[in-house]
């Protein structure tokens, strides 16, 4: 590691330069790191020390990155990027996040990635995390799944589709999807409070996530829903009363 290492519907700018060899070199960089912090054996605590080094080898991957995706221009967003890795420890919850770079403003934000490394990551158990057989067939369908979301820009709550919306591809781009969406972390019904937008525009892919006004649901619908929110509760009540009833009877 001893080299330093829009989207705008109106406008997007991708460079025609063949960017695999820094592709290659950022993900030997990556794949050489990960297996220094996670050495074989039971996984232990990483010490203040290696907690450092760590932050210290994501700066410099967040360079090689930057590297293999090139200069970007994207209305709105300014900056070099941040590292959209979180952690290269295994088991924490920000490992294995998609391989980007992450730009914010005022709420928004933006993960730009190559679509070689995306395809990689899509494949990979310790990328999207899909079992062999359930490995989505392309990237366009992949930029479909909530569990895209969820691991490459949402890692600490699941990522909810509440509707496709329609959109329309701007010129220069292969594919473009967009829908409402929620995140959260344990069951039940949360209205829409996002846009969930992605774009594949070689050789790169961009997902923007935006807040939108919150959604209130119509009175009827309201009071629907708490009604089976109540039932569901008390079932859940009484089948822990009776099971409780049971091991006391023992």
């Amino acid at each position: 590691m001893k080299h330093a290492i829009a989207i705008a519907l109106t406008l997007l700018s991708a460079t025609g330069s063949d960017a695999a060899s820094p592709e290659e070199t950022y993900v030997a960089a990556r794949d050489a790191a990960i297996a220094k912090f996670n050495p074989p054996g039971d996984p232990v605590a990483p010490t203040d020390a290696a907690s450092k080094e760590e932050e210290r080898v994501r700066a410099e991957l967040g360079k090689l990155l930057r590297s293999a995706i090139g200069p970007l221009n994207v209305k709105g967003f300014s900056g070099e990027g941040t590292y959209n890795v979180g952690s290269l420890f295994k088991g924490d919850i920000e490992f294995g996040t998609l391989d980007g770079l992450e730009f914010t403003k005022k709420g928004e934000r933006l993960v730009v990635t190559t679509t070689g490394l995306a395809d990689s990551w899509v494949k990979s158990r310790d990328g999207l995390g899909a079992e062999e057989s359930a490995v989505p067939p392309d990237l366009r369908a992949a930029l479909k799944l909530e569990l895209f979301y969820t691991r490459a820009i949402s890692t600490d709550a699941a990522v909810g589709n509440f509707g496709e919306l329609p959109v329309t591809k701007p010129a220069g781009a292969e594919f473009v999807f967009a829908m409402l969406a929620a995140r959260r972390q344990d069951f039940g019904t949360l209205p829409a409070d996002e846009i969930l937008l992605s774009m594949i525009v070689p050789p790169r892919i961009y997902v923007v996530s935006t807040p939108i006004d919150k959604i209130r649901m119509m009175a009827p619908c309201e009071k629907l829903f708490k009604d089976a929110e109540a039932k569901a509760f008390k079932t859940m009540d009484d089948s822990e009363s009776s099971e409780e009833k049971k091991e006391n009877a023992v």
